[in-house]
């Protein structure tokens, strides 16, 4: 048994490193990360993972103020996630960002998300996201930093915005299962750091633009070490 002068912080290992939550509820949710009467009780975390929070429709913003050294999040089957509200712009050490299997979730909601200082965000993963049509906004913040997307059987994702372009550190771009994109933006042109783009099961329609030498949007795309379409 503790004794009774035994401080709070003392329960909520300050040096914890990586942490997964699965199944439970947003409640206990917020008491894990941003327990009552203690500011930062996981200073130190740098990998934590969220799966099935049951009820978690909103990001809890103030759930993440904490987190300063977060350096991968994962947020996955949180069927019922509707926003990140403005979580992000609190990880100023976020590097890897993956988000699955969250059907309701709509990034587009997040395009005010507004960043007072630089992020290093470096990997941004989505998979099976029915309502994502194109890239957030926000990704713009990270244009020195971002060198890999990757979109995993996203139905509705039909556009690549032109702004694609801004993204100076991009390398890789890998697109799977969204068969409603069918053109690149001339803003590819741009990406003179892109080493590898691969669109698998896409439509018709962008296959034979991208054709060698003769297709539309081959210009576009052509100064790319590898392309698969």
């Amino acid at each position: 048994m503790l004794p009774s002068n035994t401080p709070t912080y003392e329960l909520y290992f300050p040096s914890l490193k990586q942490l997964d939550l699965w199944t439970i509820s947003e409640k206990i949710l917020k008491q894990i990360l941003c327990p009552p009467h203690h500011h930062s009780p996981l200073h130190d975390l740098n990998n934590l993972t969220l799966g099935d929070i049951e009820g978690l429709a909103t990001m809890p913003e103030d759930v993440f103020k904490s987190l300063a050294s977060l350096q991968s999040l994962s947020i996955e089957n949180c069927r019922n996630l509707v926003s990140l509200s403005t979580c992000l712009t609190h990880l100023t050490s976020l590097e890897f960002l993956c988000i699955e299997n969250c059907p309701l979730l709509d990034l587009s909601i997040e395009e005010a998300m507004r960043f007072e200082v630089p992020g290093n965000l470096s990997t941004f993963t989505v998979f099976g996201l029915d309502k994502l049509t194109s890239l957030p906004l926000w990704l713009q913040h990270f244009s020195g930093t971002l060198k890999s997307i990757d979109i995993w059987g996203c139905p509705n994702f039909t556009t690549i915005p032109e702004w694609i372009g801004d993204l100076i550190a991009l390398n890789r771009l890998k697109i799977y299962d969204s068969p409603m994109l069918t053109s690149f933006p001339e803003g590819m042109r741009s990406l003179a750091a892109l080493q590898m783009l691969i669109v698998k099961r896409c439509s018709s329609g962008l296959k034979q633009r991208c054709q060698k030498e003769v297709g539309e949007d081959w210009p576009k795309i052509a100064h790319i070490p590898r392309v698969c379409i």
